[in-house]
């Protein structure tokens, strides 16, 4: 316990005095338990007869009580004279002048800002888009061997690690990439990270100097838009049609430095890129020379047609940094993303890398590589797509059912969220239907916080992944419901 000795007068009513000042700041709250006389003697450097002078005094003025073989503790009642303050001392105002980058963080989270994390208050039926189905996960198994390479975990595995990932991680996800996705690289291609928004987050800064231009998706990805723009590169807008962003976007006159791109599975819209529009992305970002950074954040997770390879398989000069996560695959919790870079790209990113930390927790990282190869992962997404795909068409059902052509699905094609556009409803509805919604018990989301301007009607993301088809078809009810009570 930290304790000053305050002001002047003997030890003891010094220590005393530290104490109090410590209960009235809220530093100690009533019912504390104070450390042991001995104990805080040694702390302090002082002798164990002041420590009980302080304390009897304190106990004296009401602020502590003893309890018998229990120890000493502050009292649950103090004095009527001295107002217990939570946090009495507060901080200053923030210092008037911010650096360029907070201040240009602070102007992008005035509209919305980005929170991953599920609300306190949950309605009966989410259809929160992000978290995967846990209920589809081998918990189990993925626990025991999470538990065996912790029980096995030898001290270099408890030291430092290797800023870029644990190599058999890096060679399993290379792997991984090259069978199910169509990536070119081995090891030595890839970087361990928290996550796709650590991976925009070093991209950003190998890449980009502040006023660069970057083309980002509209509607695209909150907060890939607020990394770009705090690290203060100029984000334009690409149009996003029925096959993902037009290569037009891309104009030679203000020649963009990086397109953040989203081709297998557009966030928010669901839209699958086609293989000739990747090619042409391709060509165009080569006339401009520009980087394109794909966001593959869901491309594993495909229900209708061939898989499409990803733009880093069908790019022959280096010029895609492909970046994925587990969060979808297996659970957000894990912060474990990759970044894959060409050869020429890696020494700057492997150096950004290492001063953004000094390696990941290698037994978990072991234990991730462990699941991929043994063939846990790839037998998981083939039972996570078929109970997807059953929850994806009680969803179309129940939408043609309920709302007939007064709404539209887009999206369904791949991942575990789709968009249900209104046609007929102005965007500015959308509030009202998402709060008269959960009054009835069901979550939905806005699609307007991805949009820079205005979506062209209301539109509404929904996940359902995590809900069961019975529950799907009586959260879609509801929703009818509060949308004719809002028209």
């Amino acid at each position: 316990m930290l304790v000053e000795l305050e002001g002047k007068g003997t030890l003891g009513r010094r220590l005393a005095r530290g104490v109090r000042t410590a209960i009235r700041a809220g530093r100690l709250q009533p019912g504390d338990r104070l450390p042991a006389q001995r104990v805080l003697a040694d702390t302090v450097g002082v002798s164990r007869n002041v420590v009980v002078a302080a304390y009897g005094a304190l106990i004296e003025e009401g602020y502590l009580e003893s309890r018998r073989g229990a120890g000493t503790y502050v009292c649950t009642d103090l004095p009527a004279e001295q107002t217990y303050e939570h946090g009495a001392i507060a901080f200053g105002p923030a210092p008037a002048r911010l650096s360029k980058r907070a201040r240009r963080l602070s102007q992008a989270f005035e509209r919305a800002q980005p929170i991953w994390a599920p609300p306190s208050r949950r309605p009966m039926i989410d259809f929160r888009y992000g978290p995967p189905g846990f209920r589809d996960l081998p918990f189990e198994t993925f626990c025991r061997i999470l538990g065996r390479r912790f029980r096995r975990a030898s001290k270099s595995h408890l030291d430092y690690g290797d800023p870029a990932g644990a190599p058999p991680l890096r060679e399993a996800i290379a792997r991984h990439l090259g069978r199910t996705r169509g990536v070119h690289c081995d090891a030595s291609h890839v970087i361990v990270t928290r996550g796709t928004q650590e991976a925009v987050r070093l991209a950003a800064e190998v890449l980009l100097d502040p006023g660069d231009r970057v083309i980002m998706e509209e509607p695209g990805y909150l907060a890939a838009r607020h990394a770009l723009s705090a690290h203060g590169a100029h984000v334009l807008r690409g149009r996003v049609d029925a096959q993902g962003l037009s290569p037009r976007a891309i104009r030679a006159r203000s020649a963009p430095r990086m397109v953040y791109v989203t081709p297998s599975h557009q966030f928010p819209t669901g839209v699958v890129m086609p293989l000739s529009r990747r090619l042409a992305l391709l060509e165009r970002a080569a006339q401009v020379n520009a980087f394109l950074f794909e966001d593959d954040y869901d491309g594993e997770l495909r229900h209708d047609g061939h898989p499409i390879p990803s733009l880093q398989g069908l790019d022959g000069d280096g010029r895609v940094v492909y970046a994925g996560s587990f969060s979808k695959s297996l659970f957000p919790a894990l912060r474990i993303g990759y970044l894959v870079a060409s050869q020429a790209l890696l020494p700057a990113f492997r150096g950004e890398k290492t001063l953004a930390d000094a390696g990941g927790n290698t037994p978990l990282q072991l234990a991730v590589a462990d699941f991929i190869d043994k063939g846990h992962l790839e037998r998981h997404l083939r039972r996570t797509r078929v109970a997807n795909q059953a929850r994806r068409a009680a969803l179309l059902e129940s939408v043609r059912v309920y709302f007939g052509e007064r709404a539209e699905i887009a999206g369904a094609g791949a991942g575990h969220h789709v968009v249900l556009w209104f046609k007929a409803i102005h965007a500015n509805s959308a509030p009202r239907m998402r709060v008269r919604a959960r009054d009835l018990g069901v979550g939905i989301y806005p699609i307007a916080p991805f949009y820079a301007g205005e979506p062209p009607c209301a539109g509404f993301l929904l996940g359902y992944a995590g809900l069961t088809p019975e529950q799907i078809a009586q959260g879609i009810a509801l929703l009818a419901k509060a949308t004719r009570e809002t028209e």
